[in-house]
């Protein structure tokens, strides 16, 4: 061997290392899509469960606002919540939970504040009726809503 040739040789992959490494990389990419799909369907219920904080805490300042007593409630499916106002008819701020997201009241602490099961009391004061509300999916991820009786405050917590 000349040295032009050593100089030459060593200048470059040999087939077998390149497709070594798309092995490789094949393997590695296939390994870390499911976590990757774990992580976005995770991310979709934080999303879903940001939000319905978001219109929570908003229900809570219009009550202190307005100086009124102002609700939250969803429908049957658990994907529509809303604000009313207990001196207007209408409904105002709808937030839809993304699709196959949704969500439920699962402890209520003062369920003699309210009949209806699928509600939440913000009162002038700044308290409210207090839930644990569960956002989820069909696939069992969950995060939790803690809304305080006493001071109404809203606080995002991860589930089991």
């Amino acid at each position: 061997m000349t040295p032009g040739e050593s100089a030459k040789r060593a200048s470059g992959f040999s087939l077998l290392e390149l497709i070594a490494v798309l092995v490789i990389m094949g393997l590695a990419a296939g390994l870390a899509a499911p976590r990757i799909q774990d992580f976005l369907e995770e991310a979709r219920i934080r999303t879903g469960a940001r939000k319905l904080a978001t219109l929570l805490r908003y229900a809570r300042n219009q009550a202190l606002s307005t100086k009124q007593v102002v609700t939250v409630a969803t429908d049957e499916s658990g994907q529509r919540w809303w604000i009313k106002y207990s001196e207007l008819p209408a409904a105002e701020r709808v937030v839809k939970l993304p699709p196959g997201i949704k969500g439920k009241i699962v402890e209520r602490y003062f369920s003699a504040l309210s009949d209806a099961k699928a509600s939440i009391l913000f009162s002038p004061q700044g308290n409210s009726t207090g839930q644990l509300i569960e956002i989820y999916d069909d696939h069992g991820r969950k995060f939790q809503l803690a809304v305080d009786p006493v001071i109404g405050n809203i606080t995002l917590l991860r589930g089991s």
